[in-house]
Protein backbone atom coordinates (compact mmCIF):
# COMPACT_ATOMS: atom_id res chain seq x y z
CA UNK A 1 0.00 0.00 0.00
CA UNK A 2 1.35 3.73 -1.05
CA UNK A 3 0.61 5.68 1.78
CA UNK A 4 1.38 9.74 2.58
CA UNK A 5 1.36 11.25 6.24
CA UNK A 6 -0.61 14.42 7.01
CA UNK A 7 0.11 16.12 9.96
CA UNK A 8 -2.14 18.74 11.35
CA UNK A 9 -3.02 20.71 14.45
CA UNK A 10 -6.29 21.01 16.60
CA UNK A 11 -7.39 21.96 19.83
CA UNK A 12 -6.90 19.12 22.26
CA UNK A 13 -9.91 18.51 23.58
CA UNK A 14 -11.39 18.02 20.22
CA UNK A 15 -9.43 15.24 19.50
CA UNK A 16 -9.84 13.61 23.19
CA UNK A 17 -13.64 13.77 22.17
CA UNK A 18 -13.43 12.78 19.03
CA UNK A 19 -11.46 9.67 19.37
CA UNK A 20 -13.76 8.80 22.51
CA UNK A 21 -16.27 8.71 19.28
CA UNK A 22 -14.32 7.11 16.98
CA UNK A 23 -13.12 4.40 19.72
CA UNK A 24 -16.56 3.43 19.94
CA UNK A 25 -17.10 2.95 16.70
CA UNK A 26 -13.76 1.04 16.09
CA UNK A 27 -12.34 3.40 14.08
CA UNK A 28 -8.48 4.97 14.75
CA UNK A 29 -8.10 9.06 14.09
CA UNK A 30 -6.35 7.87 11.17
CA UNK A 31 -9.27 5.30 9.32
CA UNK A 32 -11.37 8.54 10.23
CA UNK A 33 -9.86 10.93 8.53
CA UNK A 34 -9.16 7.99 5.53
CA UNK A 35 -12.83 7.68 5.46
CA UNK A 36 -13.54 11.45 5.66
CA UNK A 37 -10.86 12.58 2.50
CA UNK A 38 -12.63 9.75 0.32
CA UNK A 39 -15.66 10.92 1.14
CA UNK A 40 -14.63 14.11 -0.81
CA UNK A 41 -13.51 12.29 -3.55
CA UNK A 42 -16.99 10.63 -3.48
CA UNK A 43 -18.93 13.94 -3.29
CA UNK A 44 -16.76 15.85 -5.42
CA UNK A 45 -16.89 18.59 -2.53
CA UNK A 46 -17.20 18.66 1.92
CA UNK A 47 -19.50 15.87 2.46
CA UNK A 48 -22.07 17.96 4.60
CA UNK A 49 -23.69 21.07 4.15
CA UNK A 50 -21.59 24.45 5.34
CA UNK A 51 -23.67 27.56 5.49
CA UNK A 52 -22.68 30.86 6.38
CA UNK A 53 -24.58 31.82 9.95
CA UNK A 54 -27.76 34.60 9.80
CA UNK A 55 -27.43 37.12 12.35
CA UNK A 56 -30.00 35.37 13.99
CA UNK A 57 -27.92 32.20 14.30
CA UNK A 58 -24.84 34.04 15.17
CA UNK A 59 -26.48 35.72 18.11
CA UNK A 60 -28.39 32.44 19.53
CA UNK A 61 -24.93 31.12 19.26
CA UNK A 62 -22.95 33.86 21.00
CA UNK A 63 -25.83 33.35 23.84
CA UNK A 64 -25.05 29.61 24.10
CA UNK A 65 -21.39 30.30 24.40
CA UNK A 66 -22.08 32.75 27.03
CA UNK A 67 -24.41 30.41 28.96
CA UNK A 68 -22.16 27.73 28.73
CA UNK A 69 -19.20 29.52 30.12
CA UNK A 70 -21.25 31.41 32.73
CA UNK A 71 -23.83 28.85 34.49
CA UNK A 72 -24.01 30.58 37.66
CA UNK A 73 -25.70 33.60 35.89
CA UNK A 74 -28.66 30.67 35.00
CA UNK A 75 -30.97 28.74 36.73
CA UNK A 76 -31.15 24.76 35.89
CA UNK A 77 -33.86 21.95 36.49
CA UNK A 78 -32.89 18.53 37.06
CA UNK A 79 -36.29 17.45 36.02
CA UNK A 80 -39.06 18.72 33.46
CA UNK A 81 -41.39 19.03 36.32
CA UNK A 82 -39.73 21.48 38.25
CA UNK A 83 -39.24 23.62 35.35
CA UNK A 84 -42.22 23.64 34.80
CA UNK A 85 -43.63 24.53 38.12
CA UNK A 86 -41.52 27.03 38.04
CA UNK A 87 -43.05 28.48 35.05
CA UNK A 88 -46.55 28.31 36.21
CA UNK A 89 -45.44 30.12 39.41
CA UNK A 90 -44.24 33.06 37.56
CA UNK A 91 -48.03 33.43 36.00
CA UNK A 92 -47.40 32.72 32.15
Amino acid sequence: MNTSTINTRVNKEVKEKATKVLDKLGLTMSQAITLYLNQIILTNGIPFELHVPTEKTRKAMEEALYIESHPEDFKSYSKVAELLEDYNSEGN
